[in-house]
């Protein structure tokens, strides 16, 4: 498995942060179906009075929260400071409306965190970027009140395995991070949490080349991290070997719901 740098996570976010909102086309439609998978929780059931999010990056599920749980005390977090910062101004008028309490916070999966007894943790497309899931998920377990929930979001295996192939037939490896199985998260999540809930699903962007494609995702923030570098002739190699043919993106994407 290759390893995760949080350094490089955070350079790479905070490089992205003007172009993230104009590219991150999968992001803001899998935090609107994610927000979906949480409301449909806590319908009926007794608001959270304090929340904690981890990797808000610009805001896309934070706004969701906020309108619909304005009640609530948020703690905003994020590993990259440019990113958070498009987060607190995104949500500012949201915030002042609705009179909410919410602070901000740079930190690295609730490292930075001072806080506890959150009703309610919340991460949208964070966990492909921890060092160690089974670590991350204890620390957040830890920030919980009794009977508080973790919902996340993350992406799983076989993402961008065709993409991973366009690398393998120019004979050089893909250099992004290895994804976990739902299966071995939801392993991961029981041995930690008392119950757990999933829902899963593949969302494809049509790239027109592989060269549109790596230019995409580093718009996005979420470019190599695992410090293996890709060199110029690796890459010539690559996109001489894809020619003009479009290219497939598979994000293979899983929902947890995890009650302590």
């Amino acid at each position: 498995m290759k390893k995760i740098l949080s350094h490089k996570v955070a350079e790479n976010f905070s490089a992205g942060a003007e172009t993230y909102d104009g590219a991150a086309y999968f992001q803001r439609h899998s935090a609107g179906i994610f927000s979906e998978f949480i409301f449909s929780s806590v319908k009926g059931k007794k608001n959270p009075r304090k929340i904690l999010e981890i990797g808000c990056g610009t805001g896309f599920l934070t706004e969701r929260l906020m309108e619909a749980i304005p009640s609530a005390s948020f703690t905003v977090s994020d590993i990259s400071g440019t990113m958070l910062r498009k987060c607190e101004k995104k949500t500012l008028e949201i915030k002042n409306r609705k009179n909410i309490n919410a602070g901000y916070i740079v930190s690295d999966m609730s490292d930075g965190v001072r806080d506890e007894n959150f009703d309610m943790i919340v991460s949208a497309l964070a966990f492909q970027w921890a060092e160690n899931v089974h670590s991350s998920l204890g620390k957040l377990r830890e920030k919980l009140a009794d009977g508080g929930t973790v919902f996340f979001s993350t992406l799983t295996e076989g993402t961008f395995a065709g993409i991973a192939d366009v690398f393998r037939s120019a004979d050089v490896k893909y250099p992004g991070p290895e994804m976990l199985s739902l299966g071995h998260i939801r392993e991961l999540c029981l041995s930690v949490f008392s119950q757990v809930r999933t829902r899963s699903g593949v969302f494809t962007e049509e790239h027109v080349s592989v060269l549109e494609f790596l230019k995409h995702i580093k718009a996005t923030g979420a470019g190599n991290a695992t410090g293996e570098t890709l060199s110029a002739a690796d890459l010539r190699r690559v996109i001489k070997s894809a020619g003009n043919r479009s290219v497939s993106a598979e994000y293979h994407l899983a929902f947890f719901e995890c009650v302590k």
